[in-house]
């Protein structure tokens, strides 16, 4: 059995655990980048929808052996990207629900306080991010979360997909410790 944690949004991300929570992949949501020319934009960036079929398809199938646990999406204040980032959260959770359906794979959903609640308790950080990076880096120590070698800061999106996906498979495995 194997485990997908799935992080919505442009900046999300996929992370596969395998049963004894060890991580086997860690992927970028798929995304079609708008070019630019002569430094502006040139439109907006878009969901690989294609591109989230083809990373289903490739670790879940052909035997199919593999649950994945998506975050809820809901609404955050205006503050917090207001309505465009609303929009794009709540069209990425639409889209990752349907192409789970659509291929057939089994999937749980789980509210943000639900995972964090339990994947963060005891921590002692100024935020939900720096707490969640501290319990990313408690449980795998040795995993380097940053997008790529050339990036400084830890990538938010593989940090909350994998907590998600720890999250899920403890609940399926009947462990509700906290880190």
């Amino acid at each position: 059995m194997r485990y997908l944690g799935v992080d919505n949004g442009k900046d999300g991300a996929i992370v596969v655990l395998d049963e004894k929570g060890h991580v086997l992949s860690k992927t970028k949501t798929p995304i079609l980048k708008s070019g630019t020319k002569g430094g502006k934009k040139l439109g907006r960036d878009e969901y690989d929808i294609v591109g989230m079929k083809a990373l289903l398809t490739g670790i879940a199938l052909p035997d199919n052996d593999i649950v994945v646990f998506l975050e809820k999406a809901q609404p955050m204040p205006a503050m917090m990207g207001g309505v465009a980032a609303n929009y794009q959260r709540g069209l990425s959770y639409g889209l990752w629900q349907g192409l789970l359906v659509g291929l057939g794979i089994s999937y749980e959903v789980y509210g943000p306080q639900a995972w964090q609640k339990v994947m963060l308790a005891g921590i002692n950080a100024e935020d939900t991010k720096q707490a969640a990076l501290i319990a990313a880096q408690r449980l795998w120590p040795k995993e380097d979360w940053r997008k790529s070698a050339l990036a400084k800061k830890a990538d938010e999106g593989f940090i909350d997909a994998v907590l998600i996906c720890e999250f899920g498979r403890r609940s399926r495995v009947g462990r509700m410790a906290s880190v």
